[in-house]
């Protein structure tokens, strides 16, 4: 009898140790493949920040450019470049009313992308 409880508390024993470095083992995978997706996001963000810089030069080039044409069109300075910052407020609010719409949703499926994707990924593995 005394050998039939020992050998169930070492079944037990070892069931418990194994269940631990199991769940170990699952919490180390959860945080490896949090950081690949951290690192994948943070990634994502930084070249979107490159080129939006870049856009951004691009984008103030054409502005002026624009406003110049305009300028030499309208014969003034104040009218050509005017035309450019009504093109810009009207872009804005035009941005404005349909981000929630358009943007918005645009921005949080490219985020839930993201992550989905690289866990179809790890799982491939």
């Amino acid at each position: 009898m005394e050998m039939l409880d020992k050998e169930k508390q070492s079944f037990f024993e070892e069931t418990r140790g194994l269940v631990e470095d199991y769940v170990e083992d699952r919490i180390l995978l959860l945080k490896l493949q949090a950081g690949e997706q951290v690192a994948k996001l943070v990634s994502s963000i930084y070249i979107m920040f490159a080129i939006g810089i870049l856009m951004f030069i691009i984008l103030l080039i054409i502005t002026v450019i624009t406003g110049y044409i305009l300028s030499e069109i309208t014969g003034n300075f104040a009218i050509g470049f005017g035309i450019v910052v009504l093109l810009y407020i009207v872009a804005i609010f035009v941005l404005y009313f349909m981000h929630k719409k358009f943007l918005g949703k645009y921005v949080m499926n490219k985020v839930i992308k993201l992550f989905f994707d690289q866990k179809e990924e790890t799982n491939a593995i």
